[in-house]
């Protein structure tokens, strides 16, 4: 949780990163690479997944800069071409917290674990947003340790472990922290779901328990498509385009 594997940002390859503004934001002592493109279609915020980084969003971000919205994403702290932090999975979250609570974003697009700390904070704060897209989203937290525990083979009692670590490092108890419970307090902000049929990290079902703890959510199915593929799947950029103009 400390160590995530790097991936670096190489915008070489990018078609839509080159354009952007990038700046380097200093925050809990770590220095974060931020993205943003100026449009005046209304200012979305993307927060990618653990693991990820900025460029997996190229596609969806290429089709929102072309439709003129003012575009902004980061590369998490550890993650990216942002710098390591000691505590990893803690920045992460109160940066994106810092960015929801001092910023007036119209939308807010996640992926994967950029749910969890997006939920978090809006059970916490009256922040305005018009919409919510939450793409391949986790729901407890102590679900989502073993799915990826089970990936990548580790066994129950390093789990239990790394569960009784984090309660200990991060005083937060994670038997306690769910997408689901903390999306269940957000009543003013529709929400769209969209999740692939085949997805292996963050299976269906989490989205569905998401989808059914959050009043005006709703959730669409991608079939044959799994958990990174569908950043790229015309018909999630097709989803997210129509759901924004509707």
């Amino acid at each position: 949780m400390n160590n995530p594997r790097i991936k670096k940002t190489t915008l070489s390859k990018s078609n839509i990163f080159p354009q952007a503004t990038k700046k380097i934001v200093i925050f809990n002592g770590v220095d974060i690479s931020t993205y943003r493109w100026k449009g005046n279609n209304g200012k979305v915020l993307i927060i990618h997944g653990w693991e990820g980084r900025a460029t997996n969003f190229e596609s969806i971000v290429e089709e929102l800069v072309n439709k003129r919205f003012d575009v902004t994403i980061f590369d998490a702290p550890s993650h990216g071409s942002s710098a390591k932090s000691n505590t990893t999975m803690k920045d992460f979250g109160e940066f994106a917290q810092h960015l929801l609570k001092s910023t007036n974003f119209d939308y807010v697009i996640t992926h994967s674990f950029g749910a969890v700390p997006c939920s978090f904070t809006l059970s916490e704060n009256h922040i305005d947003l018009k919409k919510i897209i939450f793409i391949a989203p986790p729901d407890h937290f102590t679900d989502w340790i073993n799915d990826v525990a089970k990936l990548i083979g580790i066994n129950q009692k390093i789990i239990d472990l790394t569960l009784e670590k984090f309660k200990k490092d991060y005083d937060m108890n994670p038997y306690e922290m769910s997408v689901s419970r903390w999306i269940k307090n957000v009543n003013n902000i529709e929400g769209l779901i969209i999740h692939g049929e085949k997805d292996k990290i963050t299976p269906l079902e989490r989205a569905i328990n998401v989808n059914n703890n959050w009043q005006g959510s709703r959730l669409e199915v991608i079939p044959n498509i799994g958990h990174f593929k569908i950043l790229d799947s015309e018909k999630t950029k097709g989803k997210i385009l129509k759901y924004l103009k509707d």
